[in-house]
């Protein structure tokens, strides 16, 4: 499992750094995001207790939402005011004229489909980490983050982390400098003494390398010109490096 680090500095040493954060969905959390077009948002939906809207309204409403996020997400114009999905469902032609309970359950509805789930094999990663050094967690949701504290209490993994930043608390989302510099606020250590593990080239690596962040991207991404300081498989491999 275990693969060697590259990037502009070989040699990685945990003892370089204070601290580790961690982003979450395809990093430790997987299953996320089943947000596509062949989703049954409607069965979700009368899960919570839905009646009265037809599958096809239902699942109008939902992608509407995904369509104006994704497009708003890819825009760095948007990354220092990142709408919430209840605000989102407010504002939009397709959503606007519900009533406000159905604009709280067609957002749970979203959360129900974006948030995933964490194995034993990355738990047990994180535990190896946090054993040696404070650990955090600076993740992009859309949804409220009820569903993710949720899951990493059910996980035993919630009370691992010294700080959780969710850009759901709004307004910003990675790579914003902003979102960073909240949870170097909340360890009060300099950025520079912290290393930051994602999956994402752009969102994760290039935003924590902007505030001066050392960091590791996990998984396959392409980089393009986006270089970490080291790519490791996963966080199994990351945590064998922790003694």
């Amino acid at each position: 499992m275990s693969q060697a680090p590259s990037g502009p500095s070989k040699a990685f040493d945990p003892a370089a750094f204070e601290a580790v954060l961690f982003d979450l969905n395809g990093t430790f959390m997987f299953g996320h995001d089943r947000l596509g077009e062949d989703e049954d948002f409607h069965a979700t939906w009368r899960a919570h207790g839905g009646v009265g809207l037809e599958p096809a309204e239902v699942h109008r409403a939902v992608m509407a939402v995904i369509r104006d996020l994704a497009r708003r997400y890819a825009d760095p114009a948007e990354y220092d005011r990142f709408p919430s999905v209840t605000d989102t469902l407010r504002s939009l032609p397709e959503t606007r004229h519900l009533v406000p309970a159905e604009i709280e359950r067609l957002a749970e509805v979203i959360a129900c489909h974006e948030v995933g789930d964490v194995d034993e094999l990355h738990a047990a990663a994180l535990r190896r980490i946090a054993s040696s050094h404070p650990i955090g967690v600076v993740s992009n949701i859309w949804s409220q983050k009820q569903r993710w504290l949720d899951c990493l209490r059910e996980r035993g993994l919630l009370d691992l982390f010294a700080t959780i930043v969710f850009s759901s608390d709004g307004p910003h989302i990675k790579p914003s400098p902003v979102i960073f510099e909240k949870a170097c606020n909340a360890l009060d250590i300099a950025p520079g003494r912290i290393l930051f593990v994602g999956d994402d080239p752009l969102y994760d690596i290039a935003g924590a390398s902007a505030i001066g962040m050392r960091n590791v991207l996990v998984g396959s991404a392409e980089t393009d010109a986006i270089e970490p300081d080291w790519r490791m498989a996963d966080i199994p491999s990351l945590a064998e490096r922790f003694g």
